[in-house]
């Protein structure tokens, strides 16, 4: 059995705590996908 799974992880929000969770999974090499209510990033 693997010990690492294949699939994306998502992301619900694209505010400043889901930017930073992208980027650390993005350097670990981790595939992530976002999702945003407002369809853009940044939040506040």
């Amino acid at each position: 059995m693997p010990i690492f799974d294949t699939r994306p992880v998502a992301i619900i929000g694209a505010g400043p705590s889901g930017l930073a969770a992208a980027r650390n999974l993005d350097r670990q090499g981790v595939a992530w996908v976002g999702f945003d209510l407002a369809g853009d990033v940044g939040g506040l």
